[in-house]
């Protein structure tokens, strides 16, 4: 790379598996105010007590399911983004970020 760290270097590890942890953290930050909403909307409903249990394990599936394919998916596209920075392609080893970049927005909007 062009600082001379080699690709497969401690360094690059570290900041591989510190963005992942990042990214798992503020998953479950924004999985917090979900629940929070789902439990206000749910509340509100007059068959509340018997669609609370429902929604929760639909919810607590789609937590999983997301935090165990986001750090496959960040990693991924790490080691895509470093592996491409030799061939001088269109992105590199900042690819893992932009991805996350797109989703918030698209999540926001």
């Amino acid at each position: 790379m062009r600082a001379g760290l080699e690709p497969k270097s401690v360094w690059v590890r570290v900041l591989n598996y510190g963005a992942q942890l990042v990214i798992s953290i503020l998953l479950g930050g924004n999985f917090v105010t979900i629940q929070v909403m789902v439990n206000a909307y749910v509340a509100t409903r007059a068959d509340g007590g018997h669609v609370l249990a429902l929604a929760n394990g639909w919810l607590a599936s789609a937590q999983a399911f997301v935090r165990a394919t986001s750090p496959l998916a960040t990693g991924s596209l790490f080691t895509l983004g470093v592996e491409s920075e030799s061939d001088h392609a269109m992105f590199g080893r900042s690819l893992a970020f932009d991805h996350l970049a797109v989703i918030a927005a698209v999540c926001c909007i």
